[in-house]
């Protein structure tokens, strides 16, 4: 499969003390592939650290080292393609609040993956595999707990 390039976002850092002031910026890209049985997620970028001291300002590029993370598509719960024409970004919930732990910018379980416009169509191709893979591999026999909330609900839809 065609990796799908991407930004994470990330909130900045800021420190005011009685004499400086600094902030850090991220940016962050990364690559995410659909495997056999899992999706890698790549992800690598640069910090921007600037500071003003007294009369002194200083600006400071921190590259961040590559990092990989297999998720195998068992763990994943929900793959959506939102944003349509603005700000495009694949969003997952995993099943597990540890599963994106390690990757910058993810919320608990969810995480968004920001995508250029030109690159829906791939990130399209990824929800799919993911779904497919998420029906194969799925062990709730199909008359499972939605049939049993099917028929506890109403006929006429009343509450």
């Amino acid at each position: 499969m065609v990796p799908v390039p991407f930004s994470l976002r990330v909130s900045g850092k800021d420190l005011s003390a009685a004499d400086t002031v600094a902030w850090t910026t991220f940016r962050l890209v990364g690559l995410l592939v659909c495997e056999a049985n899992a999706l890698r997620i790549q992800w690598s970028g640069t910090g921007l650290l600037d500071a003003v001291t007294g009369l002194a300002v200083r600006s400071e590029i921190v590259p961040i080292p590559p990092e990989t993370l297999l998720v195998p598509l068992a763990q994943i719960c929900s793959v959506q393609l939102v944003g349509g024409w603005w700000r495009p970004r694949l969003e997952m919930i995993a099943n597990d609040l540890d599963t994106f732990r390690s990757v910058p910018g993810a919320e608990g379980a969810h995480i968004r993956f920001w995508l250029a416009r030109r690159d829906r169509p791939l990130a399209k191709r990824v929800m799919t595999e993911v779904h497919l893979a998420a029906r194969a591999s799925s062990l709730l026999p199909s008359s499972g707990p939605s049939t049993a909330l099917q028929a506890t609900t109403p006929p006429n839809g009343a509450v």
